[in-house]
């Protein structure tokens, strides 16, 4: 075996044992004792410092009367490994005589819940995994990433410790069989990644932005959308649409049967956009070709892209868990970087619209709550980023609240209802301060709410201090410090 940066043992199950629930190593890895001796080396490729591994360090004997077919590799990736049957965990450890339990498991694709193996490390080990990732029915590709050092561990690894990354077309033909639908959330994306060059590339002074080049005229949101209605039209999928810059129903030219009707905010947060702040892009997808009459909760996707120090794409999909973000890379395509399925508890906010406070005492009691509780104000005035770190960080909450002086102004169909479908599949609540914003009837195309985003506690907490009651409560203390 070759010297390398990392070191995984991958072992292909074979049909003979394909119902088998599980089967584990028979004897012990013997190691070389002077590989206890070898330094640290850092790689670029995995990000942490990993041991450097000598030649023929591990021998992996298969147990008896399996069809268990043990291979050891040097610091490979598994981006481009993915077999039916095939998903599991393969562990190993460096610098101890011993580890014990290791455990082969074998799930079904598609299964409902990746399961975890459990190990036990004798000695003073450093203790590495690899393995297929297995995330909401996907099958995915993942990397060596060290787990603990030390001895006499024990511990469970999760898919949620690997680094999963795939490419979005990947991902969208697990995530649905709809053809007409992969291609227009496809042609969004590619709509969101020209606007990410036009944002980061574009010289603002008052009301206009202009390229690099002098060549583009046009106020930067403007651009945006028109930038979005074209992507659509191409999409050849897309019946209706509409914006907040042109908020009248628009033929695109897409089938009504099979197809469907988008509404977009096609850049949120453009009055901060010549300071340099994170701006963003927000869109829903209804079938058919009605946009009133509906509700958030018949959207069938939902996504934003998030243009600051990284453009993101993030995008929850009904009927598929989970809210999931696409990394723009360098070379222009987009990679799957992380599912958030959970958002818990967490002292993070970000009021919007705080000026309502002087007038509604009950929104300025939760206010001086989240001050008095120490939470961390994570507030930069726009939308899109403000509930992306909801996702992103997996906590907080996100309110935006009227009063008798200052009107409700987010919109529920460009604006609210998408978002809510990202917090809501991201496993977070949303409320107008009695229901969820996906239950909210949306009559005309200019109809606007209060909304508040965040965890289970966060929003109970949001509807009994403004409204007295919560759908929510379930005999959990609310006022119990999150």
């Amino acid at each position: 075996m070759e010297t390398g940066v990392a070191c995984f043992a991958r072992a292909t199950i074979l049909p003979t044992i394909a119902s088998q629930h599980s089967t584990s190593f028979a004897s012990p890895w013997s190691i070389s004792p002077s590989f206890t001796t070898r330094s640290l080396k850092s790689s670029s490729l995995f990000g942490e410092a990993l041991r450097v591994m000598p030649r023929s360090s591990f021998k992996v004997s298969k147990a008896q009367n399996s069809s268990v077919v043990p291979k050891c590799e040097i610091g490979e990736s598994l981006l481009n490994w993915q077999k039916a049957w095939v998903s599991g965990w393969y562990l190993l450890v460096s610098g101890s005589n011993q580890i014990m339990g290791v455990a082969l498991r074998r799930y079904p694709d598609f299964g409902p819940a990746f399961g975890s193996v459990q190990v036990q490390v004798t000695g003073n080990a450093s203790l590495w995994v690899c393995g297929l990732g297995h995330r909401s029915g996907l099958v995915v590709p993942g990397r060596v990433q060290s787990m603990w050092t030390g001895p006499g561990r024990r511990g469970l690894v999760s898919a949620a410790q690997l680094d999963v990354r795939i490419p979005r077309e990947e991902f969208l033909s697990k995530a649905t069989p709809d053809k007409g639908l992969i291609r227009l959330l496809t042609c969004m994306s590619e709509a969101i990644r020209t606007i990410a060059f036009k944002v980061r590339t574009a010289s603002c002074g008052g009301t206009a932005c202009v390229n690099s080049f002098g060549d583009e005229q046009l106020a930067v949101d403007m651009l945006a959308d028109k930038l979005l209605f074209d992507a659509l039209t191409h999409s050849h999928f897309c019946k209706y649409a509409c914006s907040e810059e042109v908020p009248e129903l628009q033929d695109m030219g897409g089938p009504v049967e099979g197809g469907f009707s988008v509404a977009f905010d096609p850049l949120d947060g453009s009055s901060i956009v010549d300071t340099n702040f994170t701006v963003g892009t927000i869109f829903g997808v209804w079938p058919g070709d009605k946009l009133t009459g509906v509700t958030g909760a018949d959207q069938v996707a939902a996504a934003m892209g998030i243009y600051g120090p990284r453009t993101t794409y993030v995008l929850a999909i009904k009927g598929f868990p989970g809210t999931h973000e696409f990394l723009l890379l360098d070379e222009g395509k987009w990679q799957h970087v992380k599912e958030t399925t959970e958002i818990s508890e967490g002292k993070m906010f970000s009021p919007g619209n705080l000026r309502a406070t002087f007038d509604n005492p009950d929104y300025d009691k939760l206010i001086n709550y989240y001050v008095k509780e120490k939470y961390t104000l994570r507030y930069t005035g726009g939308m899109v980023p403000d509930v992306n770190q909801i996702i992103v960080k997996e906590k907080g909450v996100f309110t935006n609240v009227i009063s008798p002086t200052t009107k409700a102004k987010l919109r529920l169909l460009f604006e609210v209802a998408p978002l809510g479908l990202l917090i809501e599949n991201a496993g977070g609540y949303s409320s107008d301060g009695t229901k969820s914003v996906l239950d909210k009837v949306i009559v005309n195309l200019d109809d606007r709410t209060q909304v508040a985003y965040g965890s289970l506690n966060e929003i109970i907490r949001f509807e009994e201090t403004l409204y007295g009651s919560s759908r929510l409560k379930s005999g959990v203390p609310v006022g119990a410090s999150a």
